[in-house]
């Protein structure tokens, strides 16, 4: 003779804790979509950085003063901005100059025209100056524009940037449904 047997389950208390986890999701949603930027931000920065200084030939230690990063999102757009200011030639090598020569060398690079300038008033560093018009004064720092290099990187980027989105909001999804749940 075959047992039988039987159970008596009482769903309610599961049933009552499972709406409460459904009418909860929205909330995790948006957080793991808040985290999901930020992880792409930081992924970005770095592609960004390590871009820029590769096509400027100065190291992303001197580049990181000069890019400026905000991300705005909406339902279903994310905007990411990337600014970018001119960084000053001197943080481009070691700055060469002597009165016989045509223009400053920083690096690998010539500023026909330039001069450098060593001393209390520049903080120790040597920097690069060139004259405003055909006077002696004003000067100006030479500024090298980075922008450029940037955009050709980033503008070829996008597919790769809306990929690592997905892959990292699938990860926060799959976090927010199965740890934050259990809390």
């Amino acid at each position: 003779m075959a047992a039988q047997y039987q159970f008596a389950i009482d769903a309610t208390g599961a049933l009552a804790q499972a709406r409460a986890e459904i009418g909860s999701l929205p909330a995790k949603v948006t957080r793991a979509k808040g985290r999901a930027l930020r992880k792409l931000m930081t992924w970005l920065q770095r592609q960004v950085l390590r871009e820029a200084a590769a096509a400027a030939g100065v190291t992303q230690k001197a580049l990181k003063a000069a890019l400026r990063y905000r991300a705005t999102r909406s339902a279903e757009r994310i905007d990411i901005w990337i600014g970018t200011n001119p960084i000053a030639a001197h943080h481009l090598g070691t700055v060469r100059w002597t009165r016989r020569m045509r223009g400053a060398r920083v690096g690998r690079r010539l500023f026909p025209g330039s001069f450098a300038v060593n001393g209390p008033r520049t903080g120790g560093h040597t920097v690069v100056f060139e004259r405003v018009d055909a006077r002696r004064y004003p000067i100006a720092k030479v500024m090298v524009p980075i922008d450029a290099a940037i955009r050709r990187r980033v503008a070829g980027m996008t597919e790769e940037i809306a990929e690592r989105f997905a892959r990292i909001m699938t990860q926060e999804l799959r976090y927010a449904l199965t740890v934050e749940a259990s809390r």
